[in-house]
């Protein structure tokens, strides 16, 4: 959404999720004097929420694009938790906060990274046997999860927001859904799943640095049973996403990759791609 108005124009878009850019108007002395007084009403509006610290909601659209020429520069040093804030649990909670108010809005529950969840879950669904236990992990407010059971599949779905938990479970009071660190879960889980599943976390942990994605890869393999898998659906190119699962997996697991077809994902504008991590025989 792009407008010159605050209230028409950003604040409609950001109830809806939308990008919003905020233009400056061409010649307000052409507005009809309500319009005007309007502006002066909104400029005041905002100059007292700014002074209360409220900030505009942060909108992946805004940073997503960027992520590929980041990632190997944040995985250089496992102390900068990276700028754009996608390694901050801080930063989570404001995102899912302010997507809290769009969902109250009809047909607005979930809010999706990448690939559409109904398109997920057809590529996970056929690359698994049927009722697979499955973990989701950062599951945000995808509706993948609820999808992947519809197809008959025990899900577990993991975010460590409460907020976006909070949000699916009333969306999705026959699930299961739980509030953890996804780098350690219990330890009762162990050797329990036939799949982990991956739609976005892993490009959020990568801006921890190196040693929490290894520390979150570690414990998906502890979760995994000895013939399971793990799929990632992401927007990170093989020549960088092969290298960092190779070397966090070693030799224990084979990695192989597909790009993913517009049609398939509906989405022709942007590269998607799915991972799938198999203990070697």
């Amino acid at each position: 959404m792009i407008g010159d108005r605050y209230l028409t124009d950003v604040v409609f878009g950001n109830l809806f999720g939308m990008l919003t850019i905020r233009t400056e108007f061409f010649e307000a002395s052409k507005d009809p004097i309500v319009v005007q007084y309007a502006r002066m009403i909104e400029k005041w509006l905002l100059k007292a929420a700014r002074n209360k610290g409220i900030l505009p909601p942060e909108h992946p659209l805004a940073y997503g694009r960027i992520l590929s020429s980041v990632i190997q520069p944040k995985l250089g040093s496992t102390s900068d938790s990276g700028s754009i804030g996608f390694g901050d649990k801080a930063y989570w909670e404001s995102f899912y906060n302010a997507h809290r108010v769009r969902s109250s809005i009809p047909g607005k529950k979930n809010f999706e990274w990448f690939v559409d969840s109904g398109a997920s879950a057809d590529l996970i669904d056929d690359a698994l046997k049927p009722n697979s236990g499955i973990l989701h992990l950062g599951a945000g407010m995808s509706n993948l999860g609820p999808l992947l059971q519809v197809k008959g599949h025990s899900v577990v779905n993991v975010d460590y927001d409460r907020c976006a938990v909070a949000v699916m479970q009333e969306s999705d009071p026959s699930g299961e859904w739980h509030v953890y660190d996804a780098k350690s879960l219990p330890h009762k889980w162990g050797g329990r799943f036939e799949a982990i599943v991956d739609k976005g976390c892993l490009d959020a942990m990568i801006f921890q640095g190196k040693d929490e994605v290894s520390a979150y890869l570690m414990e998906a393999i502890r979760l995994l049973k000895d013939d399971g898998k793990m799929i990632f659906i992401t927007d990170d190119p093989p020549e960088q996403r092969m290298e960092l699962l190779k070397e966090a997996l070693g030799g224990e697991f084979r990695v192989t990759w597909r790009p993913l077809d517009g049609a398939e994902v509906g989405d022709a504008t942007w590269s998607y791609f799915i991972y799938t991590a198999e203990r070697s025989a």
